[in-house]
């Protein structure tokens, strides 16, 4: 790499954005280090390896646009292939140099001219740019529930999965249905004696079946990278359309969609099962899972859906509110993630010894879902309020990318002596998405991780096209729309 900047960019974490972010600053000459805590990239998909794991986004949208994706034979890949995706890039352009694998970051401070940021083992090194690409779904919640230590079985959290587990055979509780526990479900009834689904909520399923993909279509994504990427465009914009339609709008989209979700649930025969299967809250308002093979799987004569509250844990198994005892030799915790974590518990300071812990609490808040007010040059992927739905996350990813590259530039011309919002730019970026939020699916008034401390969905409500707008239109001085604040 020639590096053509004096600055250096700080990427914490490997996976899809982080990676993304490297390749963008390897192209532009802007040296770098990629910090991640594993022993591998990939991110999500190498931390989670449950059984029946795959994304949920067909795999021609969800791979990097200038790598298409075209061997994987399935419509949904599973996470050995996105974690070789991710693997190939970093080959393909040569970042192994500037990644430092099994290295946690734990705390990042503003020294008023750079940031400091420092490893577990007590390393400190100085960056000009920070950027926080850590995920959103990567630190496991676990339930408080009363004697989950004294099981005499195996207890296993979903995103910690140990491959060695044994389930063939045995009595296995699944606690939570969400995608997680859907697909754990579908794959665990194939072979266990006995699953125990714990269902607190029902939740609406998309009918996404997992088909072959044509080989005709494989070959013309693998044609050339420039066709792949066209095609990738066409598909994510259809993708936004619908889902994003769907979430934002109340119209033919969103009818459309929760007419197959009740379509997909009609295929539970058993009326009272169905009935047990069937949410109060509107289609879309929490989380789409999509899944064709659930309703198969939780029909299965070894399958068992358990609606009554969790009361205890004993040795012996899991214990429910009228009494009744669950006998089961492993405990599946699909109980999800802290979403709202970001890059917490990761120690960040901003200007004057600012506290981001401590400015945000239970409700983050970032400007265009990417800076923070008093944190000068530092960035987010996926951060507070970033689209979830409607935007692809890897587009939205490499978007982003070009957007620090461009910003390093100005620094490095002078047109800005640092990267960050105004709190008055915040404020009306605060007041125009909780009014954009109104009526959109996730406002429905339902629980769910979408929704932050103060009751306001950690959502993005505008289209897919105002949004890539956005970042491509970058940084500029002078104009506090997009919040740049060029003082020291």
């Amino acid at each position: 790499m020639t590096e053509t900047s004096e600055r250096r960019v700080a990427i914490i974490g490997g996976g899809f954005s982080g990676v993304a972010q490297a390749v963008a600053l390897a192209k532009a000459g802007i040296p770098f280090v990629l910090f991640e805590k594993g022993s591998s990239v990939g991110g999500t998909w190498f931390w989670n390896k449950y059984p029946g794991l795959t994304c949920d986004v067909p795999v021609m949208a969800y791979c990097l646009s200038y790598d298409p994706q075209a061997k994987s034979e399935m419509l949904l890949a599973t996470s050995d292939e996105l974690q070789g995706h991710v693997e190939a890039v970093v080959e393909r352009f040569d970042l192994a140099p500037h990644i430092r694998l099994n290295t946690e970051i734990v705390a990042a401070r503003w020294s008023g001219s750079d940031w400091a940021i420092e490893t577990a083992g007590g390393e400190v090194e100085r960056f000009d740019v920070l950027a926080q690409a850590t995920g959103f779904l990567h630190h496991p919640r676990f339930p408080q529930i009363a004697g989950l230590e004294s099981f005499a079985g195996t207890v296993v959290h979903s995103s910690q999965w140990d491959r060695s587990l044994q389930t063939a055979g045995m009595r296995v509780a699944v606690i939570g249905n969400g995608s997680t526990g859907v697909q754990l479900v579908s794959a665990l009834t194939e072979d266990a004696a006995e699953v125990s689904l714990f269902q607190r909520t029902p939740q609406w399923i998309l009918p996404v079946p997992n088909v072959a993909v044509p080989g005709w279509i494989r070959r013309h994504y693998s044609a050339s990278v420039e066709r792949g990427a066209k095609l990738q465009r066409r598909l994510l914009g259809m993708v936004a359309a619908v889902l994003g339609g769907a979430a934002t709008k109340n119209g033919m989209m969103r009818k459309s969609l929760a007419l197959a979700c009740r379509r997909n649930l009609a295929r539970v025969k058993d009326p009272e099962l169905r009935a047990k299967l069937t949410p109060t809250d509107p289609p879309g308002c929490k989380r789409p899972v999509m899944s064709w093979t659930f309703y198969e799987a939780i029909q299965r004569d070894n399958a068992r859906l358990v609606t009554d509250g969790i009361a205890e844990i004993e040795p012996g198994g899991i214990r429910t509110v009228e009494g009744t005892l669950h006998e089961v030799d492993v405990i599946v915790l699909a109980t999800g993630f802290q979403s709202h974590n970001y890059m917490r518990p990761m120690l960040v300071t901003g200007r004057g010894g600012l506290d981001l812990n401590t400015v945000w609490g239970d409700a983050p808040w970032a400007y265009n879902g990417i800076m923070v007010p008093g944190f000068p040059s530092m960035v987010m992927f996926m951060g507070p309020h970033a689209p979830l739905t409607n935007v692809s996350p890897i587009e939205s990813a490499e978007h982003l990318s070009e957007f620090v590259v461009r910003a390093v530039r100005m620094l490095d011309a002078g047109e800005i002596q640092t990267l960050e919002p105004t709190a008055e730019a915040l404020e009306r970026w605060r007041a125009e998405v909780t009014a954009g939020l109104k009526g959109t699916t996730w406002d429905a008034g339902c629980t769910s991780w979408y929704v932050g401390g103060d009751g306001i969905p950690v959502n993005y409500p505008f289209s897919r096209k105002r949004w890539l707008s956005d970042l491509d239109a970058g940084p500029k001085t002078a104009d506090l729309v997009v919040g740049v604040r060029a003082a020291a």
